[in-house]
């Protein structure tokens, strides 16, 4: 048998984590009795590509990504016009803006 824990909240919350475990599988046996199906766990797909090769993959990437610039190209517009309305409450006086680095860098 293992030693008792020095920490003394460690059994409660070991003991909770049992009651809570017992009780979860029980509300799924009561939905399974009730013929509900239970929700299945969001994880990511460990499968194959659908794609036959990576020239498919790759047309079908570029597409995604056209289709992205297509729609942030309708909405930057408006999106910089609302943006320009909002006053910039800095004094111009006070603002320093960093030098460009030399060329010789």
């Amino acid at each position: 048998m293992s030693k008792p824990s020095r920490r003394p909240n460690r059994e409660k919350i070991k003991e909770q984590k049992r009651k809570k475990k017992k009780a979860e599988r029980g509300l799924r046996e009561s939905q399974k009795l009730e013929g509900l199906e239970s929700e299945s766990n969001p994880t990511i797909s460990n499968g194959k590509s659908e794609y036959q090769n990576v020239g498919e993959e790759r047309e079908a990437r570029g597409e995604a990504v056209m289709e992205q610039v297509m729609v942030f190209r309708s909405k930057l517009p408006i999106l910089l016009s609302r943006l320009s309305q909002i006053d910039d409450p800095r004094n111009p006086k006070k603002i320093k803006h960093k030098s460009k680095m030399p060329e010789g860098c």
